[in-house]
């Protein structure tokens, strides 16, 4: 219910500034590149943030995988498709020789008539919450959790991994902003329907990773409420 009402408030913020894209989505994303001041982090928290997740920081890394997709929608409720979720991620971790035959069955994405596959894949080509749930897996077989993604709910198999060469700190520093998600990336996962991460949480990762971009001087948006966790994410 929090984040229907964030979304809610979001979308009223826009319509209230003329901001009106596609979709809700695309709209939300005009509205905080527009709205959210990111205030840049000192060196010590992206030195920080740069230790503590070192598998972000990597070059050539990439990796060939297949995933069946539960999509999240307004006109389907989380909780009982989470429960399915689950249900068909234990069923394949227990016989991984049905994940081709469960996609095809149950997946709400395209891939799934050629058994999940997304074939080769890289941080570039994917949502970045599913490509950091590779990297974090770091190894081939089936994820034992489920992603969770601003689409819905994946069960991800990975067929081939390459962790590609770690990136010293000076390198990525002043690297090119494409290795950073852009702030939107971040906060947007606060406002879909499986967010990930606590307000504070959030805010320390976009100003860290948004350190090569001059941030926008306007207005914050009004009257936010805060954010909480609601469910796990997808790393």
């Amino acid at each position: 219910m929090l984040i229907r009402q964030i979304r809610e408030r979001l979308l009223e913020r826009a319509a209230a500034l003329g901001i009106e894209r596609a979709t809700e989505e695309a709209t939300i994303d005009a509205l905080l590149e527009r709205e959210v001041v990111v205030p840049p982090p000192t060196d010590a928290e992206c030195r920080r943030y740069y230790a503590q997740h070192p598998e972000r920081f990597r070059a050539g890394a990439l990796a060939e995988a297949d995933h069946i997709l539960f999509a999240v929608t307004d006109a389907v409720p989380l909780e009982p498709l989470r429960e399915r979720a689950a249900a068909a991620l234990r069923d394949v971790l227990a016989a991984p020789e049905t994940f081709a035959a469960r996609a095809a069955e149950l997946s709400n994405c395209p891939s799934g008539r050629v058994g999940g596959s997304l074939g080769r894949i890289a941080r570039e080509s994917v949502v970045p919450e599913l490509w950091q749930a590779v990297e974090v897996f770091g190894a081939t077989g089936i994820i034992p959790k489920l992603v969770e993604t601003r689409y819905g709910l994946h069960i991800v198999r990975v067929a081939r991994y390459v962790a590609g060469d770690a990136l010293p700190y000076e390198a990525v520093a002043s690297a090119s902003p494409r290795i950073w998600p852009t702030a939107t990336s971040a906060l947007r996962c606060a406002t879909t329907r499986t967010p990930s991460r606590t307000t504070r949480s959030i805010w320390v990762r976009v100003r860290i990773e948004r350190s090569l971009h001059s941030p926008r001087v306007t207005e914050p948006l009004p009257s936010t409420p805060p954010l909480s966790r609601s469910a796990g994410a997808g790393s």
